[in-house]
């Protein structure tokens, strides 16, 4: 079991970096729409803001979390 708690440490700790990667090019495309003189544009990316920031919430969250209940797991 503590293999498991292992794999599931380094799989948190290799996903983390991906994680900042889509949120700053969600971040760049929204503000691309933003910038874009269309009016149907910015009502979508100004859409999207909450959705992305909930989103990177739960996913680094969830690394954070995992990476907290594998060092706690002793067996």
């Amino acid at each position: 079991m503590d293999k498991f708690a292992t794999n599931i440490y380094n799989l948190c700790t290799e996903i983390q970096p991906y994680t900042y990667i889509l949120v700053i090019v969600a971040l760049i495309i929204i503000g691309v729409m933003l910038l874009v003189p269309s009016d149907e544009s910015r009502q979508k990316a100004k859409k999207a803001i909450p959705w992305v920031i909930i989103g990177a919430i739960l996913i680094i969250g969830a690394v954070y979390l995992g990476k907290w209940l594998t060092g706690k797991i002793v067996f």
